[in-house]
């Protein structure tokens, strides 16, 4: 019988007392209550063998106390019956459980003995396993060890053939020289380089195969060998028929055993590549000189466009007005044909003296003789005096004009930064069908005046806004009787760059959607 834990423990003693109990109360119950002299002994005996089989010696005392209280039981009994009989009773309780006890005893004894040495047996055998696979251990090593000698021999024999191999195919030449310079060895491809075969290379000194104006070169680069680094650099080398070839050569020393016993090289032949840098400089050459011309010949477009433009304008503004003259009335009264045919005279003229004007504003620009004149002016009265331009076409077409810019002097040129509003305005009005076109100004951390020009027009699709600042763009879908030069945007592109200000556009095609052409200058114009 094993160590049992306390709760068997406890389970055991439930058990016996509750037996012992049922034993005694049956006695009592037939000597006292019913007056019977009957005695259960036979009944006894399960309590007592369970006690002394369990609790071994302590059972015996536990037996002699039992047998004790059934012969004082008996006395007391008001029954008369034989106390000797109950003395031979409570005896062989005694003997019985005593009995039982040593049975028990030696059993656990034994178990005990067992149980020992089985976890000696136990132990053994895991000392002898653990040996064992000590054992197996080193020899698996040992063997992983010859393994791997193995593998590193094939590895090397391998390496040595794929090396050989990588030396016969590669695309650059190899080149191998021991301490006196002396070629040990050469590839397929460094033989091609020298146009020379491998029996013609291998033996003879290196120097030989070097033009002699690169001698010198090579030199100083074997001192670097002999101090163990490592370079890379071009030189020039000699084929039979006295070509030359120019090839980069990546330098390394060679050891064994820890001495330096000579160097190699990778070589790599860039004539072909050298030929197609000079082929790409003179290239270089050619398009900086095209450019420049290109550039010289732009700028005299420039001075000629603005040399055309005011010889263009001055007979312009005379057919403009003498149409108007003429329009008035003012030399006779002219039929309804005549004056239609005039208004078209007078509408186109001042559509192509508006193309004049800002084809010579653009070319002035280009050509950078554009003059800015930078003054103090009123951004508040400004912007009311540029809005008030716009008034009558803006309640012909039933559209809002909103003005609200704050009250603060804004040093900048106040012609360029009317004709940058204008331009801006002109477009949200004629763009715009019904609705509100509105100018704000913002104030930018005390430094940049943010201006916004908003309207409640078609819009612009998104892939389209960066062409609004293209010369000569028009947008497909802008009003028919609408269009204007396609110069107006480019031209304020232009101008606020030159004011140090930035313009950006908001913007979704649709009707009523709008745009919002944002532009943002410094309040100080600093040059």
């Amino acid at each position: 019988m094993g160590e049992k834990g306390p709760k068997e423990g406890l389970y055991k003693f439930y058990v016996i007392g509750l037996l012992w109990v049922i034993c005694v109360v049956v006695s009592y119950y037939f000597h006292f209550v019913l007056k019977t002299n009957i005695i259960f002994t036979h009944l006894f005996y399960l309590p007592i063998v369970l006690t002394s089989w369990w609790f071994r010696r302590k059972g015996i005392w536990i037996t002699a106390i039992f047998g004790l209280i059934l012969v004082i039981m008996h006395i007391l009994s008001p029954v008369e019956a034989s106390v000797w009989g109950d003395v031979v009773r409570a005896f062989m309780f005694v003997i019985v459980g005593t009995a039982v006890a040593i049975l028990s005893e030696n059993s656990y004894i034994l178990q005990s003995r067992i149980r020992e040495y089985g976890k000696n047996l136990e132990q053994k055998v895991k000392d002898r396993t653990v040996a064992l696979l000590k054992l197996d251990k080193k020899s698996r090593e040992l063997n992983l060890e010859i393994n791997e000698r193995i593998q590193i021999e094939e590895a090397l024999r391998d390496n040595e053939k794929n090396l050989e191999t990588i030396l016969e195919t590669m695309n650059e030449g190899y080149w191998s020289i021991d301490n006196e310079t002396i070629t040990l060895d050469v590839n397929p491809c460094m033989c091609r380089i020298l146009g020379r075969g491998k029996e013609e290379v291998i033996g003879r000194k290196i120097y030989e195969f070097i033009d002699s104006e690169n001698v010198d070169i090579f030199g100083k680069q074997i001192s670097l060998r002999d101090k163990g680094e490592q370079s890379i650099y071009e030189i020039v080398l000699l084929r039979p028929d006295d070509s030359k070839v120019s090839c980069i050569f990546a330098a390394t020393p060679r050891y064994e055993n820890g001495a330096k016993v000579g160097s190699f090289a990778i070589v790599q032949d860039i004539t072909e590549r050298k030929k197609t840098e000079k082929e790409l400089q003179d290239a270089y050459s050619n398009l900086k000189k095209a450019k420049e011309e290109a550039e010289h010949a732009n700028q005299m477009k420039s001075i000629f466009l603005a040399s055309m433009s005011h010889e263009l304008r001055t007979p312009l503004n005379s057919i403009i007005g003498f149409t108007g003259i003429l329009l008035q009335g003012l030399t006779g009264e002219l039929t309804d044909e005549q004056k239609k045919q005039l208004r078209m005279v007078y509408a186109s003229s001042k559509h192509l003296l508006s193309l004049i004007n800002d084809l010579l504003d653009v070319s002035k620009i280009e050509s950078g003789e554009l003059k800015l004149h930078f003054t103090e002016f009123n951004l508040n009265k400004t912007g009311r005096e540029m809005m008030a331009v716009f008034v009558p076409k803006a309640k012909k077409k039933g559209i809002k004009l909103i003005c609200d810019v704050p009250d603060i002097n804004l040093v900048s040129d106040e012609r360029r930064f009317k004709q940058i509003l204008l331009n801006l305005v002109s477009n949200a009005v004629k763009f715009t069908e019904k609705g509100e076109v509105e100018v704000k100004g913002t104030i930018k951390k005390d430094k940049d005046i943010e201006i916004t020009v908003r309207d409640t027009g078609t819009g612009i699709k998104k892939e389209d806004i960066h062409k609004l600042f293209e010369p000569f763009k028009q947008l497909e879908y802008t009003f028919p009787n609408e269009k204007g030069t396609g110069l107006g945007l480019h031209l304020t592109k232009n101008l606020v760059q030159l004011l140090n200000g930035d313009i950006r556009v908001k913007s979704k095609c649709g009707k009523g959607k709008g745009s919002k052409f944002i532009v943002t200058f410094p309040l100080n114009y600093e040059g």
